[in-house]
């Protein structure tokens, strides 16, 4: 009984982690998105930033990357 209910506390913990973070992934990087970011490919750079309009021009992140 009490190897369940610390299995059932670790698969609560890991599947609540999982659902709220969202990553990134292209042919050169992956990190993990802050809650409330998007990405999108502008051209050949891929620019991610909140979709809070308050909050767009704090911080950006923009990814380029050649062969």
């Amino acid at each position: 009984m009490r190897n369940f209910r610390i299995l059932l506390i670790a698969m609560a913990i890991l599947s609540t982690t999982s659902v709220f973070a969202k990553t990134f992934t292209s042919q050169f990087a992956e990190f993990e998105l802050p809650n409330g970011w998007e990405c999108a490919l502008e051209g050949s750079e891929w620019v991610c930033q909140s979709d809070n309009k308050d909050r767009k021009k704090e911080a950006i992140i923009i990814l380029a990357a050649k062969y």
